[in-house]
């Protein structure tokens, strides 16, 4: 629940994700157990092409002082080619295959580089003001990144909050796991 990054949203990026500590947060773990999967770490040895965005589901399980318990779920798509039978992860691997059920969601697009969960909470409470009085999941959100690191400019990314008008809630993330 504590950001690590706190204050650093000034700091030039390269010189935060060369840091010690920004390869330890949760988020580059979960990056790197996905990306090994792809990279053919997977029973069947099959390498596959990166899809975008890298979605990040956010399940908020105590709101408090100081930044909200959450539960996080990251996110690679199955390349077209791979959907009927997706490659089977290791049994040692923290990823798992899960299909995300079909949603609507309230989507708000924005540029730059986000470093910290205060930059990403500052947009998805930006998203709750512009939907105000509709009904949403107000305790799930998802972020997504649609750029590689090393894209400097035209960054995009974008905050999701599922509406309740139509469609099945989501799936509640299960602990400590990354899935594609």
């Amino acid at each position: 629940s504590k950001d690590p990054f706190a204050g650093l949203e000034k700091m030039n990026p390269f010189d935060i994700m060369k840091s010690k500590r920004y390869k330890k947060r949760p988020s580059s773990y979960m990056f790197k157990a996905l990306f090994k999967y792809i990279s053919g770490v997977n029973k069947e040895y099959t390498e596959m092409e990166m899809t975008r965005p890298v979605s990040t589901h956010h399940s908020v399980k105590k709101v408090q002082f100081g930044g909200d318990l959450e539960v996080q779920e990251m996110c690679f798509y199955i390349p077209a080619e791979h959907q009927a039978s997706p490659p089977t992860p290791l049994d040692t691997s923290p990823v798992f295959i899960h299909q995300r059920p079909s949603m609507h969601v309230y989507v708000l697009r924005f540029g730059g580089f986000m470093m910290t969960a205060d930059q990403w909470q500052e947009k998805k409470d930006l998203l709750e003001d512009l939907i105000m009085g509709k009904p949403h999941h107000d305790s799930e959100y998802y972020t997504n990144g649609y750029n590689s690191p090393w894209t400097m400019t035209n960054r995009r990314n974008e905050v999701w909050i599922q509406s309740l008008e139509a469609g099945p809630p989501v799936i509640a993330a299960e602990i400590g796991r990354a899935h594609v």
